[in-house]
């Protein structure tokens, strides 16, 4: 019942179908020959539980609330974007990762719509502050409102769109930019004590390979763990393939931190180069 990639467990399947004797072949669980290897292999290697289980737990027991019909947020006007991050609101930049990198609000958390937007909106948004989303279009907005919704976060106060980023620059000047950096160039910079590396994947990923030297802090904990985390040089984040890297940076933004980098390719790049591993 759980999708590939679920925080529900490690290794789920994505198979529509399958077969006992594919699973035999297959399937961690299956394959253990007694009741204490299952134990410890249930164990080991499980992805972070994202916070927002907890508030899942208790809608599912509850009950949910009546949403009624698809409500669709009202489009803000562009100039309010300036206060509603000077006062700390929840602010969330729907946008590709790419984009967010060309030019972000500092203050704004940056999570793509799409396969892993409820993974990581459940982690990072709050569940008793309203929300607020930035985006090109509508048509981003109401695929955000609807996958929103099926984490139980239904208070969408209200979205921005582009004229946001023109108000803001107006205010406070440049959006922010993120130099994307090859894992080449970023291994070769860390070793000459120019830059710090920051893994920002789960503990089993981390634990199964990463760059030498990293610091590792996994995504879901960034926010709460930042001040753990130097400042006296930039630091260079990667992850698997390159999204939670970017998400990372909106994360670190909004904590303070200015000197950031994006390692191109995450740690799939770094692999991919030849570089060393530990």
């Amino acid at each position: 019942g759980h999708g590939a990639g679920s925080a529900c467990g490690k290794a789920l399947g994505g198979l529509p179908v399958t077969t006992l004797a594919y699973e035999r072949l297959t399937n961690w669980a299956v394959r253990c020959e007694s009741e204490s290897d299952f134990v410890n292999e249930v164990l080991s290697g499980q992805p972070e539980p994202p916070a927002y289980f907890k508030h899942m737990k208790r809608i599912n027991k509850l009950g949910p609330p009546l949403l009624g019909p698809f409500r669709e947020p009202p489009q803000l006007p562009d100039a309010d974007i300036v206060a509603a991050v000077e006062r700390g609101a929840t602010v969330v930049d729907v946008r590709a990762t790419k984009d967010v990198l060309a030019g972000a609000i500092p203050g704004v958390l940056g999570i793509p719509t799409g396969g892993s937007f409820t993974n990581w909106a459940g982690w990072l948004l709050p569940y008793d502050q309203p929300v607020l989303l930035l985006a090109n279009d509508v048509t981003r907005v109401r695929a955000a409102v609807r996958q929103l919704a099926m984490i139980g976060l239904d208070d969408v106060a209200g979205w921005f769109g582009p004229g946001a980023f023109l108000a803001w620059s107006r205010a406070h000047g440049p959006l922010a930019v993120t130099e994307s950096l090859s894992a080449e160039e970023v291994f070769a910079r860390a070793q000459r004590g120019e830059l710090r590396v920051l893994d920002v994947r789960g503990t089993s990923e981390y634990e199964a390979g990463h760059v030498p030297g990293a610091l590792h802090v996994p995504l879901g904990y960034l926010a709460e763990r930042a001040a753990e985390l130097p400042r006296d040089k930039p630091i260079a984040l990667y992850c698997g393939g390159g999204t939670r890297s970017r998400i990372g940076v909106s994360v670190l933004r909004r904590a303070g931190f200015d000197q950031l980098l994006d390692q191109g390719g995450g740690f799939a790049g770094h692999q991919a180069a030849g570089l060393p591993v530990e």
